[in-house]
This record gives structure tokens, sequence and C-alpha cells, in this order.
């Protein structure tokens, strides 16, 4: 047999021709396979973004709500403190209107005794 024969050659190219279809195939599933791992990729990285991103603006509405409750809790000790102030006020004025009454009574009763 020679290098050139002919039939040596048709052999070779039917032997090449179905390592390249192979080959082929090869590249195409690695190909299909790469594609559909960087599609589940994406889709799990897109979701933990929406999910990052929610966990943020709840943390936001988290922050806002305290704030929200503290300033109420501020006003409502500033009332209650301005509340008791208020009664502490009025006590002092019942008691001073007590004490005035019962001194009233106390000089009419001293002056009906002394009649």
């Amino acid at each position: 047999m020679t290098w050139n024969s002919g039939k040596s050659n048709k052999k070779m190219n039917i032997i090449l021709a179905v390592v390249s279809i192979v080959l082929i195939l090869v590249l195409g599933m690695v190909l299909v396979t790469d594609h559909r791992s960087t599609g589940k990729e994406t889709k799990e990285l897109t979701e933990l973004a929406d999910k990052e991103k929610k966990g943020i603006e709840d943390y936001e509405n988290v922050k806002k709500r305290a704030a929200e409750l503290a300033e109420q809790s501020q006003t409502s000790e500033e009332d209650s403190d301005s509340k008791e102030s208020a009664t502490k006020a009025s006590d002092a004025e019942d008691t001073d209107e007590i004490e005035r009454k019962e001194t009233k009574q106390t000089d009419s009763s001293q002056k009906n005794d002394t009649k």
C-alpha cells in the first residue's frame, strides 16, 4: 500500500468526517450546557438581587416606622409631662381655693362666735 492510494484516502476521509462530526456534537453539547447553566445562574442571581432589594426596602420601612414611633413616644411624653404640670398646677389652685374657703369659713365662724 502506498501513501497515495485511493482506498486509503477514502477510509481516512471517512474517519476524519466521523471524528469531525463527533467533535461538532461535543462542542454543541458543551455550548448548550453552558447556556443552560448561565441562564440558571442568571435567574438565581436575579432572585437574590430581588430579595436583597426587598430586604433593603423592608429595612428602610422599619427605620421610618421606628423614627415615627420614637417621635410619637417623645410627643406623648411631652404631653404627659405638660398634663402632669397642668394637673399639679390645677391641684395647687384647688388647694389654694380650699384653703381660702376654709379661711373664710373660719373667719365667718369666728365672727359669728364673737357676735
